[in-house]
């Protein structure tokens, strides 16, 4: 399947301790960049109910003191051409019942790309300091391509024969299945998307940013942006800086990585993290992962790539390879509340039973049933990091950078080796982000 390009922040969980929060403050900067549409005030309604049990359920306290409203943002397709076809972009604003001295709105973003901005909010909510919802209105949206705003849903990753081993990228014939695997999802999704498909790109959601900004009265931006939210901040504060108050962008990506470079990097991370998650399983009464806690994952992965581990849960149709074992490793280390979670999934998949694997991974992960998933987060991740990036690079280029990453990321290299071939067949029209730039 493609890789998520960018670590997603979630909004229920704070970041890798290397985060880094940056404030921008670009109050004397060049003028902004002149909307494509003016937009009008947004018609807000009552949220969905799982909107509001987020909030039951992630911000208790909070329940009567903080009003959730829902509404929707109409914006171009493509801002050049303004008066074409419109996307709905899904809204919600979280107001304190008993506010006082508004200044204005902070507007979130949790990350991705993919994240729902809906599905996050209650989460931040808990975690903000009461003066900022003294203060402000918190906003977010569910960026074009995610949740509700115009949801991205590819056809399924052509699956492997029964049996088949996930091809050896270094082998020649490995290389060729997965490029001729990469290929056919490309098409699958560009035939899905259409004449849309090159729309959906930071850059555009950085221009419905500035429209929703309008819509919601503000003269300058307030902005808070999470991961792949601090990219999308850094794009709208390069377009727009004169109309930026603040923006808090915490843990960013390299700005001037390749999409291949990114998923090295990132993938170096993931191994950085497993070895801070092992050192302390002594001091965690549910680790029995002995001595040697990678070489146990290293040997249950290889011990579920051999014949795939049953789940006792009668909503897991199938059997967990060792992908999905990585998978819920993976989305498990983003925060240490989920690592005693995890000791114990891991010996329970030992002993044969992978229902805590599945069950920590649709927590973790950006999973959920199709009845409630109007969007694929992972699908819409592929579109917009593929959309963002310049074609490129060559067979040899990614020869050389799949074996940089089993050497440096031994654990996470070989579950994320076929992502680098992610982009190669996707459409031509693409654009690539420019580096941010700002007057501090």
């Amino acid at each position: 399947m493609p890789g998520r390009i960018e670590s997603h922040g979630r909004g229920h969980r704070p970041l890798l301790a290397a985060a880094v929060a940056i404030v921008l403050m670009l109050g004397g900067c060049s003028a902004a960049v002149t909307p494509t549409v003016s937009a009008v005030g947004i018609a807000w309604t009552d949220c969905p109910p799982k909107v509001t049990d987020g909030l039951a359920s992630a911000a208790s306290a909070l329940v009567g003191k903080v009003a959730l409203a829902c509404g929707t943002l109409q914006v171009p397709l493509d801002h050049d051409r303004p008066a074409g076809e419109q996307l709905t972009i899904q809204v919600i604003r979280a107001r304190a019942t008993e506010q006082s001295n508004r200044i204005g709105s902070v507007i979130f973003n949790p990350g991705g790309p993919g994240a729902s901005g809906l599905d996050y909010l209650p989460s931040l909510l808990a975690v903000l300091p009461a003066e900022i919802l003294q203060r402000f209105d918190v906003v977010s949206f569910d960026p074009r391509g995610t949740g509700g705003s115009t949801p991205i849903n590819c056809p399924r990753w052509p699956e492997l024969p029964p049996g088949a081993p996930e091809p050896d990228l270094l082998d020649e014939t490995g290389f060729a299945t997965a490029s001729r695997l990469e290929q056919q999802f490309a098409q699958g999704c560009l035939q899905v998307l259409g004449e849309r498909a090159p729309h959906f790109t930071t850059a555009a959601t950085a221009r419905d940013l500035d429209l929703l900004r309008i819509a919601l009265g503000d003269d300058r931006l307030n902005y808070l942006g999470q991961s792949y939210g601090a990219k999308l901040g850094a794009e709208y504060a390069r377009r727009f800086p004169a109309v930026v108050r603040v923006a808090v962008l915490d843990a960013p990506s390299e700005p001037r990585g390749t999409l291949v470079q990114d998923l090295v990097r990132q993938a170096k991370g993931f191994e950085h993290t497993f070895n801070v998650y092992a050192a302390g399983c002594p001091e965690r009464p549910a680790c029995h992962l002995g001595r040697d806690p990678r070489a146990f994952v290293t040997r249950l992965v290889a011990k579920a790539n051999k014949a795939a581990i049953a789940s006792s849960a009668r909503a897991d149709a199938n059997p967990a390879p060792g992908a999905d074992v990585l998978d819920t490793v993976r989305g498990a280390l983003y925060v240490t509340a989920s690592w005693s979670d995890l000791d114990e999934v891991l010996s329970d998949a030992w002993l044969g039973d992978s229902a805590g694997i599945f069950a920590l991974g649709r927590v973790v992960n950006w999973q959920e049933s199709a009845d409630d998933a109007p969007a694929d987060p992972v699908d819409a991740n592929y579109v917009i990091n593929c959309n963002d990036s310049a074609p490129g690079p060559n067979a040899e280029q990614l020869r050389a950078e799949v074996r940089r990453l089993l050497r440096e990321a031994p654990l996470f290299g070989p579950h994320t080796a076929g992502a680098l071939l992610s982009c190669v067949s996707w459409q031509p029209r693409r654009t690539p982000l420019a580096d941010p730039v700002a007057t501090v």
